[in-house]
């Protein structure tokens, strides 16, 4: 955001920096960007680019436990979910790792597009149930106000 860390923060930022960068290259990144689907959702994008969504987890681990961090369903789920609300069909998806517990130590984890394809399909089977059970139809409001 053009502001820079606080000292203490300081080896957490450079080493997420490094490691971003290390993966994807430099970007125009942009900073928690908040967005709305046509489905009835909302989200907010960690960090993003026209090719690239990214999800920040912070968690205590060392070099030794790095390599054994791994993503889950939910993950993929919810960048595949925040990819479609930023409306970047195609964009590279990834968990950043940061450690909390060793300043400047990031692992970036993809998601693979078959991974991010499946999470999406199990996001809207989520949400379509969510939904029915609030009894929330935006797109149906919609129409009705359109008609």
């Amino acid at each position: 955001e053009g502001v820079a860390p606080a000292v203490d923060m300081l080896a957490y930022v450079q080493g997420a920096r490094e490691a971003i960068a290390a993966n994807f290259g430099p970007q125009p990144w942009e900073t928690e960007k908040a967005c709305a689907h046509v489905l009835g959702f909302g989200t907010k994008a960690d960090l993003s680019c026209a090719g690239v969504v990214l999800d920040f987890k912070g968690s205590e681990f060392d070099e030794a436990k790095m390599q054994t961090l791994k993503t889950w369903d939910e993950h993929a789920m919810q960048l595949a979910a925040t990819r479609e609300a930023r409306q970047l069909p195609g964009a590279r998806c990834a968990i950043a790792y940061v450690s909390r517990n060793v300043p400047g130590l990031c692992r970036i984890i993809e998601v693979d597009e078959a991974d991010l394809q499946r999470g999406w399909d199990m996001f809207r089977g989520l949400l379509n149930y969510w939904k029915a059970q609030k009894r929330y139809y935006p797109e149906l409001w919609k129409a009705k106000e359109a008609a």
